[in-house]
């Protein structure tokens, strides 16, 4: 009986192995990843040519990386909620033609995701037109999620999609601890690039490991493999996260990696309004298409591993985006993964010909991707539209005043400041410094970011007083802090301007 058992786990493994490599040789695609990549780049805010479509945080990331050039450090001279390596990457971006090179740094890691998505797909569905479909639909969450680029979580991707394949193999049945020391080592270079996404992604992907081992009455290999995991997270992370113990910074990146943890509010006014809207772009991205499809996922042990995952991290990913005060569709970048995956079974249930619940006779002739655009693909192209084209809108007609007025601002204080002069600019527009090529007088560089924590608001104030800008801009429509306010009547006078969107105070 136990010679007959052994022979069977032997064959099965058998199986999986051979099934397992006959996937694996699927050549993967060039064109497409090239083409996509080339698009996303080139629509990078860090194109110099497209800098003034940056949202606030992307025009703080970029100021990022023009205050590393010049010497100052993250974390102390200027807030930065990603990982030691982002700010890296950021660093060497920048050193030619502003941030030119960001481009070509984001076109590299685009198509290194591109190649990584498709062959997940294809090992997961051992479909190809399922996996050049899904393919298209990664870049397309990509565009239109993390229009512009430049965020951190992006530069996470490819080693999120590695992660995929490594719990594909453990759904798979190959539990080996080598594989959980590559796990955690690949978790260790996620945090160090973004933090939040790094222990949100594994974080979720343990707590769905733990409910898979106690349903297979494995506990002791869950244990074997969280340890195994931790060692790998261990060995990479302690050497990397030195440089900020050498440049004693390690506390601040800690306490500034942990931002949105600690921002984190289910009761604040805003929650249900957030998460209604949200709702509506998970609605357009398939969310509740991949909760209908949980009774109807493939029966194989790939499909029922997954397409439960996904729904619990695009839930989570919902919650999340949900509970913080600053409201932006990147938001949902950290989910991108899992929004995806869920989208992969509904380009596998339409290749099978099953499509809203009814069985159709399937379109093998016509390539999926494309039938899928004649069919469903209308709601997320409305949704890509919008979530695009609003903000460009309200960016270059909306605020076409309010961004003259900017200008002359600009001028005025570039005619007036000095090299050594500070500025702060309280305003939902962080680019103030580098267009004036003055230093921030705060670490926060904008009002509209990172004031959720009570010690932030401190801190702001704390360094207005101590930094002593010359200049103080103030956009009447953003309220005031208390004691920022105070500080201005006590220690600024107001010019005169003939402006009716802005203040600008100078120093007495």
């Amino acid at each position: 009986m136990t010679e007959q058992i052994m022979e069977s786990r032997g064959d099965r493994r058998s199986y999986q192995r051979s099934n397992r490599e006959s996937k694996e040789n699927v050549q993967l695609p060039f064109v497409t990843p090239l083409i996509w990549s080339f698009l996303l780049a080139f629509f990078s805010v860090a194109n110099p040519f497209l800098t003034q479509l940056a949202t606030n945080l992307q025009e703080q990331i970029l100021y990022g990386g023009w205050a590393l050039q010049q010497g100052q450090m993250v974390y102390e001279n200027f807030y930065g909620t990603a990982g030691i390596l982002f700010y890296l990457l950021i660093w060497l971006g920048s050193f030619y033609q502003g941030a030119a090179l960001l481009s070509l740094f984001q076109f590299v890691f685009f198509y290194i995701s591109g190649r990584k998505a498709y062959r997940f797909a294809y090992n997961l569905t051992g479909n190809q037109q399922v996996a050049g479909a899904s393919t298209h639909f990664f870049y397309f969450l990509t565009l239109i999620l993390g229009f512009g680029g430049l965020y951190a979580p992006l530069f996470t991707l490819p080693l999120l999609l590695v992660a995929l394949e490594t719990l594909l193999q453990i759904s798979q049945g190959e539990v080996g601890n080598k594989i959980f020391l590559r796990y955690g080592a690949l978790a260790s270079i996620v945090v160090m690039i973004d933090p939040f996404v790094g222990t949100f992604f594994f974080g979720i992907n343990f707590l769905y490991l733990t409910y898979h081992n106690l349903r297979q009455r494995q506990i002791g290999v869950g244990v074997s493999q969280l340890l195994s995991g931790l060692i790998g997270f261990s060995l990479v992370f302690y050497p990397l996260g030195y440089v900020t113990v050498f440049n004693g910074t390690f506390g601040l990146a800690l306490n500034q990696g942990s931002y949105i943890w600690q921002t984190m509010n289910f009761h604040m006014a805003s929650f249900w309004q957030s998460a209604l809207f949200y709702f509506l772009v998970l609605l357009g991205l398939g969310l509740p298409i991949g909760l209908w499809g949980l009774r109807q996922a493939p029966r194989t042990r790939e499909g029922l591993f997954f397409l439960p995952l996904g729904v619990l991290g695009s839930l989570a990913t919902w919650l999340v985006a949900s509970s913080q005060a600053e409201f932006g569709f990147h938001q949902l970048l950290p989910g991108l993964v899992y929004f995806w995956l869920i989208q992969i079974f509904l380009f596998d249930r339409l290749q099978a010909g099953v499509q809203h619940g009814r069985h159709q006779k399937a379109q093998t002739e016509r390539p999926l991707f494309r039938k899928y655009v004649a069919t469903l693909f209308y709601l997320p192209l409305l949704l890509g539209t919008v979530l695009v084209l609003l903000p460009l809108g309200i960016r270059t007609i909306g605020e076409a005043e309010v961004q003259e007025e900017r200008q002359e601002l600009r001028s005025y204080i570039q005619a007036e400041a000095d090299r050594s002069d500070t500025l702060y600019a309280w305003d939902s527009r962080a680019n103030w410094y580098q267009e004036v090529e003055m230093w921030s007088a705060s670490s926060l560089l904008s009002p509209d970011y990172y004031l959720a924590l009570p010690e932030n608001q401190i801190r702001l104030t704390n360094d207005l007083e101590g930094g002593r800008p010359r200049y103080v801009v103030v956009n009447q429509s953003q309220p005031l802090l208390d004691e920022v306010e105070r500080e201005l009547s006590t220690n600024y006078s107001e010019i005169e301007t003939d402006l009716n969107q802005f203040k600008l105070y100078e120093r007495k």
